[in-house]
């Protein structure tokens, strides 16, 4: 269920913070911290359910059809996911980032939209390359093991 999937999208990505400012060796910022488990909460997490929901739904319609096979549409599903759904998910990801970072109590007062493009001109496509060697892997195994009711 969603409620679940936000707190647990919300712990995840609190830690994933904590630990990366740790291997980094900065200092600590709690409130980075936070800012990057309410983007797990009120982002990722409403975002990827119906994500997830939409590639069950084109599973279901597909195979019950007879159209595809389902090795055909787990192939679908994992370019769909590592084009469409990645680029979107880390695209939004600088807006909600801007949005949580100023929205939170002792945030930034730069303007959402400016800060947010800029980030995206910025890092946009080293994230995705990034993403593009990490995820397909990970994300055919989950495509493929794990129902996308889960």
């Amino acid at each position: 269920p969603l409620p679940t999937k936000m707190a647990s999208s919300g712990a995840a990505s609190a830690l994933g913070d904590a630990l990366a400012q740790t291997i980094v060796g900065n200092t600590y910022d709690p409130r980075r911290t936070l800012v990057f488990a309410a983007i797990g909460v009120f982002y990722f997490a409403p975002l990827l359910h119906l994500w997830y929901k939409m590639l069950n739904t084109l599973e279901k319609s597909g195979v019950s059809s007879g159209r595809f096979t389902r090795r055909q549409i787990i192939v679908l599903q994992l370019l769909m996911n590592q084009s469409i759904g990645a680029m979107c998910a880390n695209g939004g990801f600088f807006y909600a980032y801007a949005a949580f970072d100023r929205w939170l109590p002792g945030g930034a007062n730069a303007p959402i939209l400016e800060t947010a493009s800029r980030a995206f001109q910025k890092k946009f496509w080293r994230i995705m390359k990034a993403n593009w060697v990490v995820w397909p892997l990970p994300s055919l195994v989950n495509l493929a093991l794990v129902p996308l009711d889960y």
